[in-house]
């Protein structure tokens, strides 16, 4: 990616995705200093490297450091579900075994930021059955149009 800031690859309207394959090394590199840029509905497989590299120096920790003057802030990767895997309950068994992990790790909240494009709906459906609801950006997020962020109370009694 090759720009200063706020590039987009990909889209979420009909035809704005690629395919980004056959690369030797990496599928997209978002580079140093390079922050709010969107990834989108794209197919990233079969290169050389990893799909998508904050800050060109390979895969970034997901750690909850947001990192100022580095690729994207090196915000953690996202969690995606294989487009095949879609409608099968992956998701679904994905969401249970990390709430699991986190209540068993003493966690008292979760917090997670997604899209608000239409597909990104299927995601907000299973999160809010789930129990996640709407809330304000959290650690280092700002506003944005393009994010939802979501929150759930793991201390509050199961419904």
């Amino acid at each position: 990616m090759s720009c200063a800031a706020g590039c987009t690859i990909g889209g979420t309207a009909t035809g704005a995705a690629n395919i980004i394959s056959g690369n030797t090394t990496i599928g997209v590199s978002v580079t140093t200093a390079s922050e709010g840029n969107a990834i989108l509905t794209n197919t990233i497989t079969g290169n050389g490297g990893i799909g998508i590299d904050l800050n060109a120096n390979g895969v970034t920790a997901n750690d909850g450091a947001k990192t100022a003057g580095a690729g994207n802030r090196l915000i953690d990767h996202p969690v995606f579900t294989s487009a095949r895997a879609r409608g099968r309950g992956v998701g679904a068994s994905m969401l249970e075994h990390l709430l699991t992990e986190a209540r068993s790790r003493g966690y008292r909240a979760v917090r997670l930021e997604t899209g608000v494009e239409d597909y990104f709906a299927p995601a907000r459906r299973l999160y809010a059955r789930y129990g996640f609801v709407e809330g304000e950006p959290f650690a280092d997020y700002w506003a944005d149009p393009n994010s939802v962020f979501i929150h759930l109370d793991l201390e509050a009694p199961r419904v």
